[in-house]
């Protein structure tokens, strides 16, 4: 074997220090792309499902939206029959109902007796929750053969009283009243 000079060794001592370095501070990462080809039919599905992912993130941003309810009337609102603070709906149900202040009445049920002395237009004075007010009959019902069992079997007519249009007091369906008939 040969001898080297000094300066040929430390050059390769310096060339071999200098790639150690580099091999301890970066590791090399080798990386490969593989390219498969993909079919039409396969491309057209991905892309169907993409869009109807789309479709469904749309509808979800929409129906996390409040909804705007507009009255189609003036009057009171009530809450439908079994609507309560966080009961469980379902499509089309009726949740709360508008009665019309001008399309609001009071209701009498009368025995045969009462009703006869009550007449179709007659003026009425009648107290709800402390207020006094006055109206006219606007119907008298008698009892049918047809009506439900339940006023059937009492025998009672039944007895529309117009209420104010614009009254003082907020009236709701279910209030009840004290009815004064003139004798």
């Amino acid at each position: 074997m040969g001898a080297i000079s000094a300066a040929k060794r430390d050059e390769a001592a310096a060339a071999y220090a200098s790639a150690q370095a580099t091999a301890n501070s970066a590791p090399a990462v080798s990386t490969q792309t593989t390219v498969i080809p993909t079919s039409p039919e396969v491309l057209k599905q991905a892309e169907l499902q993409v869009k109807q992912a789309e479709a469904a993130l749309a509808n979800a941003k929409t129906d996390q939206q409040a909804k705007e309810i507009v009255a189609t009337a003036s009057g009171v609102v009530s809450l439908a029959d079994g609507i309560a603070a966080d009961s469980e709906l379902k499509n089309n149900q009726e949740i709360a109902r508008i009665q019309a202040s001008n399309d609001a009445w009071l209701e009498a049920k009368l025995t045969d007796t009462q009703a006869a002395k009550v007449r179709l237009g007659e003026f009425v004075n009648y107290e709800i929750d402390g207020h006094k007010l006055q109206g006219t009959v606007k119907d008298i019902t008698a009892p049918e053969s047809d009506a439900s069992e339940a006023v059937q079997s009492k025998g009672l007519t039944i007895v529309k009283i117009s209420l104010p249009g614009d009254p003082s007091f907020t009236i709701k369906s279910g209030m009840t009243g004290t009815i004064e008939f003139k004798e």
